[in-house]
């Protein structure tokens, strides 16, 4: 197996964004280039290495294959699915649940007070809304 090797491309994205060829021939050059397969799991996981939003991947909950009841042979059920519906809300951010759960505790001790004296998120209101238009 043929080593990838550190990118001496500072930004790879970019570099590829700027060469004007169509998407697949610059990773069929940048493959050729590195002498791998543009198929192979070596290069996909060094594009995912150089890929400048995989921090953000740790962000989401990834459903498990048996949550989806997608499973086929190959797969085991407690493997994190790979999700690639674009119909949908898409993945779940970690965060949601806390921010929701906090305004929901807002509103439960406040009621419609809730709107006022605000220490994270504020609440809209109708006449802040309207304030800027008729301004």
């Amino acid at each position: 197996m043929a080593s990838l090797g550190p990118s001496p491309d500072t930004d790879l994205w970019l570099t590829l964004r700027k060469t004007g060829d169509h998407p697949s021939t610059q990773l069929k050059k940048l493959a050729k280039s590195r002498n791998v397969n543009v198929e192979s799991l070596e290069f996909a996981q060094f594009l995912d290495s150089e890929d400048p939003l995989s921090s953000f991947r740790s962000e989401f909950h990834y459903p498990s294959v048996a949550d989806l009841e997608v499973a086929s042979s190959s797969s085991k059920p407690d493997e994190r699915s790979i999700y690639l519906c674009g119909q949908s809300l898409g993945l779940q951010p970690k965060s949601t649940q806390s921010l929701v759960l906090d305004e929901l505790d807002k509103w439960a001790k406040k009621g419609v007070q809730g709107h006022k004296n605000v220490t994270k998120l504020p609440w809209v209101t109708i006449e802040s809304c309207a304030d800027r238009k008729s301004g």
